[in-house]
């Protein structure tokens, strides 16, 4: 986790920002659905961005709004 504040040059979060929907990307194309995306779930490796535990993930055949998905995730990171 990191703890100090710093400034992060606009290059390198463009960088992040780019793999991370890459990662997101791959992830919707195999009908996964993460549910608990957070700072601590993205892990560098390498220099390259990874997304992590998909211990509460769910695989799901449409990517429609779908009823039978329930919410979950980690409190502070879900949308009101």
């Amino acid at each position: 986790m990191v703890r100090k504040k710093f400034n992060i040059p606009e290059e390198k979060i463009w960088f992040f920002l780019k793999q991370f929907c890459d990662g997101y990307k791959v992830l919707y194309n195999h009908g996964v659905i993460h549910r608990d995306i957070k700072p601590e779930n993205v892990l560098i490796h390498n220099g390259d961005f990874k997304i992590a535990d998909f211990g509460l993930s769910k695989s799901v055949e449409n990517m429609e709004i779908n009823a039978n998905i329930s919410a979950k995730g980690t409190p502070l990171y879900m949308a009101p």
